[in-house]
């Protein structure tokens, strides 16, 4: 009888450990499926803004650039939606771009989820101190610092990009310098930029429901972005 019981023990056991392994293989794999498929912003201490004068002002077309965001759990569906720029300028000189600013307008963030009640929810809980405090801080800022001409397309996700770019970005009052793979052209009057990135949210201290804390369900460190810009002289 104890022999018997001892190997019901074990095959129980190994049922477990079995179950276990499975269902760490999923939760691995849906992480993994939910992971920003775009280029991590390399992310350092914030840089000097070289101020310039040199070259035409280019204008930001607010009512046509596009930012759009993405934000996902690590086990379950992502969340997407819009912001749109307050305003914003580009600096260029001898055909490139040496400099820029964007801001941003935090309070016009807008979920796009199929009814309007979750949107309006969800919209809510990003404009409170759990993520952006936008009451607090209206707007969030990115400043070019830099910008080198060709991409190693083999180590970019973002294959058209053909620059790239560095600059401080500023959200919730915290500066961090991050660099990312951009496509930027220009033809006539007109400049257009594209780039598709992610960032790490946690290193401007917006921390609700992140791998390091215990809130809500688990959601994902990282926020995709997608820009497309219109800037005109």
């Amino acid at each position: 009888m104890l022999i018997l019981l001892c190997l019901h023990l074990n095959f129980t056991n190994l049922k477990f450990l079995s179950y276990l392994i499975v269902g760490s293989t999923f939760l691995v794999a849906t992480s993994c499926n939910n992971a920003p498929k775009s280029d991590g912003a390399d992310t350092s201490a914030p840089k000097v803004v070289k101020l310039s004068v040199i070259g035409t002002n280019y204008t930001v077309d607010t009512s046509t650039s596009k930012i759009h965001w993405t934000g996902s759990k690590l086990v379950g569906s992502s969340n997407s939606g819009t912001i749109n720029l307050a305003n914003g300028n580009v600096q260029v000189d001898a055909g490139k771009v040496v400099g820029g600013v964007f801001v941003f307008n935090m309070q016009s963030i807008q979920p796009q989820l199929a009814d309007a009640e979750s949107s309006e929810k969800l919209k809510a809980h990003l404009s409170s101190s759990d993520f952006f405090a936008t009451d607090s801080f209206p707007t969030s800022k990115f400043e070019i610092t830099g910008i080198k001409e060709g991409v190693d397309t083999a180590q970019v996700v973002f294959k058209q990009a053909n620059n790239m770019i560095s600059g401080n970005l500023t959200i919730k009052g915290i500066t961090k310098g991050i660099e990312f793979p951009a496509k930027i052209s220009i033809e006539g009057n007109k400049l257009m930029a594209e780039a598709d990135f992610n960032i790490d949210r946690t290193k401007w201290g917006i921390n609700y429901g992140s791998e390091n804390s215990i809130k809500d369900r688990i959601i994902s460190k990282e926020i995709e972005f997608h820009l497309n810009i219109l800037a005109v002289k």
